[in-house]
């Protein structure tokens, strides 16, 4: 098996509206147990709000689009949207820093309390197996082998080596 598709649409709402649903019934029958269908639309919507969220459209008038690939063995989703400048060497240099401190043996919401700031990233690290961030912030590879998975609790150490960086079209 191998399905591609692409999204490309305005604004936050018409992702949950039109293509959200779409998604999970494309990949409820290939390997989504209804148990992780929760961790998964968290952790997706995450990368599809922040695109939103940043982008120098505003939310309600993002441009966004999304590229998914379906194999037997893998999901890949890409999401992307012109967006404010964001350093994401400097992002994972920090996730790196921490993990090998104290800090280290942690799970997010230990470290950064009630806070709802920087869980995106965390939803995301959690749940898939490697996170890819172009290094303007503009684009994010989310990808995870199949079946897709319930997470286990997780602390900064054991996710920070999933998160890579992708710079002039090196993963780093």
């Amino acid at each position: 098996m191998y399905i591609v598709k692409n999204y490309n649409f305005v604004g936050y709402d018409e992702f949950f509206i039109k293509i959200m649903p779409e998604i999970i019934e494309l990949i409820t029958p290939h390997g989504i147990s209804e148990d992780a269908v929760d961790e998964f639309v968290g952790s997706f919507t995450e990368a599809v709000c922040n695109a939103a969220q940043y982008s120098v459209d505003g939310m309600d008038s993002a441009k966004i689009f999304i590229n998914l690939i379906l194999t037997n063995e893998q999901l890949k989703i890409t999401v992307g949207s012109v967006t404010t400048s964001f350093d994401a060497n400097s992002l994972r240099s920090s996730l790196k820093k921490l993990a090998v401190s104290e800090a280290g043996n942690l799970d997010w919401q230990q470290y950064v309390g009630t806070s709802q700031q920087g869980r995106g990233i965390w939803l995301m690290l959690s749940y898939f197996d490697a996170v890819c961030i172009g290094s303007d912030g503009n684009e994010i590879t989310l990808i995870s082998r199949l079946p897709l998975r319930c997470t286990e609790v997780n602390t900064i150490k054991k996710i920070v080596h999933k998160f890579f960086v992708v710079e002039n079209g090196v993963i780093t």
